[in-house]
């Protein structure tokens, strides 16, 4: 029997040497750990202000050669909640990414809920979203755009 991996084990598998596609010299690969890491080190009241609630690996294919293949999702909860229509509801943002040119890195701020088991999500509130082409645009610059969208 198979064991299930922890959220920090399916996060750190997220490594962009796992992806054997050669992709263009301008292209410029943002490591999802490293933009989850960012999101995770934001403080409020110097408290961490989110935590790892999910990552969401999609294949683009079956096999031993799927690995680092196709885009991935890592969703972060704020700790802290507020109320809409009496129910309380924890911020959330979802870092999108991919290493083999699939997506951009995407991340979106709002408040969400899993509506199916494959990762389907619901936006109940939307709050920005921030989308950043892997060309042209250093890893550094990035995640210095993430830490700063609060």
């Amino acid at each position: 029997m198979k064991s299930e991996l922890s959220l920090e084990q399916k996060l750190a598998s997220l490594d962009p040497a796992n992806c054997p596609k050669q992709m263009s010299r301008h292209y410029k690969t943002f490591d999802t750990r490293k933009a989850a890491q960012t999101i995770l080190d934001l403080r409020i009241g110097g408290e961490p202000a989110f935590e790892l609630v999910d990552v969401f690996i999609k294949r683009q294919k079956k096999g031993k050669d799927s690995e680092g293949r196709g885009s991935h999702m890592v969703k972060l909860r704020m700790k802290s909640e507020f109320t809409i229509n009496g129910e309380r509801l924890h911020p959330e943002i979802i870092i999108k990414n991919s290493y083999d040119g699939s997506c951009p890195l995407r991340a979106y701020l709002g408040v969400y809920r899993i509506f199916c088991s494959n990762g389907l999500v619901v936006t109940l509130k939307n709050f920005g979203e921030i989308k950043i082409r892997h060309m042209g645009t250093e890893e550094s610059a990035a995640f210095e755009i993430l830490g700063k969208a609060k």
